[in-house]
Formats: C-alpha cells, structure tokens, sequence
C-alpha cells in the first residue's frame, strides 16, 4: 500500500502543470470554435474566391508547422514561460482580427498571425512538459492528449452555437478564451522553467543532426502525418461518397473526438508504463490496420466506416503521445524547443504530401486502392519504429 501510495505521489503533477493543461484544453476549445468554420466563414460570409481562402488557409499552416524549430530555439535560450504567453496573445489577436475585415490582405495577415502563435506555443508547452521528471512527464504527456481531443469535441459544438447567432461570434469569443488564458499563464510564468540553453545556434543545430536516431525517427514519422492527415481528406470524401449528405460527415469528427478522450483513460497506463518507441509502433499497426479494413465491405455502410475510425482514433490516441515522449527521452533536458521544433517540420512534410496525395488518390484511385496505400504505408512506419527500437544506439 505504501509502494502505491508513494508511486501516485511521484506521478502527482503540481498546480502550474495542472493549470497549462487546463489552459490547453480551454484553448483547444476556442481553436476548434473557429478552425471548422473557417473556410465556410471565408467563402459564404467574407465571399473571398477560391485561391484567396486556399491562401489564408496554407499561410497559417506553413506558419504553424515551419516556424518551430526557429521559435523553439528561442525558447531554449530566453524563456519558454515567454514564448507560452506570447504564442497565446498572437492567436487572440489572429482570431480577433478575422472578424475584423473582409479585406483579403487583412484576413490573411490574421490567419498568420494563428499560426505564428501555434508556432510559439506548440514547441515551449512540450518542452516544459519535457522537463518533468519521468513518471509526472509521461502523466503530462498523456493527460495533453486528452485535453486536445476533449477540446476538440466541445469547440466545434461552441462554435455551432455561436456562429448561429452572428457568423464573427466565434472568432471573437475564441480570441477572448486566448486572451484570459495569457493572463494565466502569465500569472504562473515563474513555475513554467527549463534548462537554459548556453550553446550557439550552430551547436544547437550540429547537436541535432548529430542525434541519428532523432532524425530517423522525424523522417518516419513523416509517413505517420501522411495518413494521418486522412483524417481530415479521405475519410470525409469517402463519407460523402457512402451517404451522399454533407450532414455526416461531421459523424466521423465526434467519433474521432470523444472516442480519443475515452480512449486514453484505458491506454493511459499502457502508454505510462511502455517505452514510448513501443507505443509508437503499436499505435501504428492499428492505424494501418483502420485504413486496410475500409474497403473490405463493399458500399461500406455508415458504421463500417466509423468503426474504423475508431481503430483510426485508437492508433492516433497512442502514437500522438508516444512519439512527444520519445522526443522528451532525446533531449536529455537541454535543447527541448528546438528538439520538438525540428520534429514539427515532420509534420510539414507530411502534412502537405498527405493533402495533395490524398485528394489525388481518392479521386483517382477507386474504391480500394487509396486505402491499401494508406495501410501499407501505416504498417511500412510500424516496421521501421521496430527497427529502430531494436537499435539503441544514438
């Protein structure tokens, strides 16, 4: 009983970390008030042609998955509790300023202004989160996983709601959420310390490329964000081809989201208790698995598709957190932002391979084919995880 006792203890998080998780939950909430809507927002309510909405769009997301490494660096040698409070503010003031003006130029200095904030923001709550000693670490992580799903099912509900009393609501209110949770985390900056970085850039930089296994792993992990941007491309088109109705395609979302926070209440101990290498490679088998079993049903009914996002969600909930602990284990304490800034870039590649490939293959391909691809590509990641879990070497 003591062993326990002493056990729940060490994994006990304190009040500041409690607060960061609470604070992305609430932020997560504000983002997913607006993200849904934004392209609707943008064409039917500002009348913005096809490319500007594609521009705006591709702004925030280039701005929001490049900029890490850069801004994680920043933190490493300034202050990461900084970086926390101003990736904050700047997302306040981008979703404030989308409401503001119809002007093209204006809305897509705001839409950067979102993503310059993620690029703040992302790489400094890991790197505190990293800089927990090992078991409150690996609560953090996982609880961070919660909070981001868990926020994802309640924004887009708060976002309905509002949008259906003033289509600018949204946005202002997602940009008042930022604005009160800057003033928090301001309010607690002084607990939110890492290991100040001494080194030049170049050593930073030298330091990195140096780490093989790190950089093997960013490079595998470019074909997990591959498929799993399928999640937002292939899965709603083949919804929409299945049921012909716009209307469930948001099926397959609260499927996604509240499966995701049940899910990791079972998975939280397999994920505390594993190394995170293995949790990858796991989450990954049945991410490959979820796109294979897709076309087995031929004219696949509603529910075959949203069971397999469910296996879908069960890979995601376990390689999502496995992979920010694997990272936390590289950076030994030092270099933490510039560590999870570098790996964001995975998410660049990736990403963007995943859009176009998946709106090619999906158009393209048949009814099968697509997700063969997408599986095997899931199970090739799975394999090269084990590889290089049976490589320790650095």
């Amino acid at each position: 009983m003591e062993a326990h006792a002493t056990e729940r203890q060490q994994e006990r998080l304190g009040t500041p970390v409690r607060v960061l998780l609470a604070a992305t939950f609430l932020m997560n909430v504000g983002s997913f008030a607006v993200v849904p809507f934004l392209a609707v927002y943008l064409t039917h309510t500002l009348h913005l042609s096809a490319w500007q909405v594609g521009s705006v769009l591709t702004v925030q997301l280039l701005c929001a998955r490049l900029l890490p490494l850069a801004t994680g660096m920043v933190g490493d040698r300034l202050s990461h509790s900084r970086n926390l409070v101003t990736g904050v503010l700047l997302r306040g003031l981008g979703f404030v300023g989308l409401a503001q003006s119809g002007w093209f130029g204006w809305v897509f200095a705001a839409s950067a202004f979102v993503g310059i904030g993620s690029a703040w923001y992302d790489p400094s709550v890991s790197a505190v989160f990293a800089g927990q000693p090992e078991r409150q670490r690996k609560r953090a992580f996982t609880l961070y996983n919660q909070a981001l799903n868990a926020g994802a099912v309640l924004g887009p509900l708060a976002g309905a709601a509002l949008i259906a009393v003033d289509p600018t609501l949204p946005f202002y209110w997602g940009g008042v959420v930022f604005f009160v949770m800057a003033a928090l985390l301001w309010y607690y900056r002084r607990h939110y310390r890492t290991v100040r970085t001494e080194k030049r850039v170049r050593d930073s930089m030298s330091r990195l490329w140096a780490d093989r296994r790190f950089v093997r792993f960013t490079c595998i992990m470019v074909l997990f964000w591959a498929v799993y941007t399928q999640l937002s491309v292939s899965f709603p088109l083949e919804m929409m081809r299945i049921s012909g109705e716009e209307r469930w395609v948001s099926a397959l979302f609260v499927v996604n989201g509240t499966s995701g926070v049940a899910l990791m209440f079972l998975l939280r101990r397999f994920i505390e208790r594993r190394p995170p290498l293995q949790v990858v490679r796991t989450g990954l088998w049945w991410l490959g698995l979820s796109f294979c079993l897709v076309p087995l049903v031929p004219g696949a009914p509603l529910v075959w598709l949203l069971f397999c996002m469910l296996l879908f969600t069960l890979g995601e909930t376990m390689v999502l957190p496995g992979s920010d602990l694997a990272i936390a284990e590289c950076t030994e304490g030092e270099d933490a932002g510039a560590y999870f800034g570098m790996y964001k870039l995975s998410w660049a590649a990736g990403g963007t391979v995943g859009n176009y490939a998946g709106a090619w293959l999906m158009n393209q391909g048949g009814e099968v084919w697509p997700w063969m691809v997408y599986g095997a590509a899931g199970f090739c990641a799975c394999v090269l995880i084990g590889r290089l879990e049976r490589n320790p070497a650095r």
